[in-house]
């Protein structure tokens, strides 16, 4: 089992710390678990710590192949943003923490439709509330089985396409 973890390239809200402190308990220590972080996020050296304390865990900082690792987990562990519509069209299931107001919505509507599980917005998440669900995830091998979302990353093709046949 692998777990993909990405909080967005600054995570202001340090959920990437609160994931790693929850995945360092020693339940979790045959889980390899890969991190990226951007390169201006604020604690990129506690992060980098944590990591270097943990077995079976990478850290990338500012990559440009997420997809490259995106594919290699079973689970990913992120927030709200657009990196869930990446995940999803991947067909990786993930456990979601909401960073901010606007990504609410859309994120409670993709757990309803069983595309995610959704945790709740960052101020009222716990690690115990955290590790509960990732036990509850890595009981079921069916997380990767939930994403039949019809979404195939060719979108922008295919308005382009549309666009250039309407002129």
């Amino acid at each position: 089992k692998r777990i993909f973890v990405f909080f967005g390239g600054t995570d202001p809200k340090n959920l990437t710390l609160l994931a790693l402190d929850v995945l360092s308990k020693k339940i979790f220590s045959k889980i390899k678990v890969d991190v990226v972080i951007g390169s201006n996020n604020p604690s990129k050296n506690k992060i980098k710590n944590l990591v270097l304390r943990r077995k079976n865990t990478r850290l990338y900082i500012q990559i440009k192949n997420m997809a490259t690792i995106m594919n290699k987990a079973d689970l990913a562990i992120g927030a709200g943003g657009i990196n869930i519509w990446e995940r999803i069209c991947l067909k990786l299931y993930a456990i979601v923490i909401t960073s901010a107001e606007n990504q609410i919505q859309t994120i409670k509507g993709l757990h309803q439709a069983g595309y995610l599980t959704y945790l709740g917005d960052h101020e009222k998440i716990k690690k115990t509330i955290l590790e509960k669900c990732l036990k509850q995830n890595l009981s079921v091998k069916q997380f990767n089985d939930k994403n039949n979302l019809q979404l195939d990353g060719q979108g922008v093709q295919r308005i382009v396409k549309l666009l250039i046949s309407k002129t």
